[in-house]
């Protein structure tokens, strides 16, 4: 798993850019982001799921978030080696739209490419 964070986009940040596309005031387009969690969180809260089934939010052009129930399961503790029980639990879910799937391959491959032609042009002696 990796373990290295790297920000692209801060609060501010996007509070700037949403301005910037809108032609709104910053004040609003930050009222707009403060609001946006408790709007999905509230709207999960609100239709939590049960055995089997998923609750989703979508977020369009981005993708969806969701929650599921995860039975209750019975795991060794691998430091005791004693059987433990994990109750039955919601876990958290995002699966990314394919449009924004696809457009991110692109980048992957557009910088691929593009490694690849300074290799080529190295000189080896």
């Amino acid at each position: 798993m990796a373990t290295n964070k790297h920000i692209v986009l801060t609060k501010d940040g996007l509070i700037t850019k949403i301005a910037e596309l809108t032609g709104e005031k910053r004040t609003v387009c930050g009222r707009v982001v403060d609001a946006y969690p408790q709007v999905i969180q509230e709207a999960l809260l609100k239709n939590l799921p049960k055995k089997g089934e998923i609750s989703a939010v979508g977020l369009p052009g981005l993708g969806t978030i969701g929650v599921k129930v995860v039975p209750e399961t019975v795991r060794k503790n691998n430091f005791t080696g004693q059987n433990q029980t994990i109750p039955e639990h919601f876990m958290p879910t995002f699966k990314i739209t394919k449009t924004l799937k696809v457009a991110l391959n692109a980048e992957l491959v557009k910088s691929a490419q593009a490694g690849g032609a300074k290799k080529a042009g190295k000189k080896t002696a």
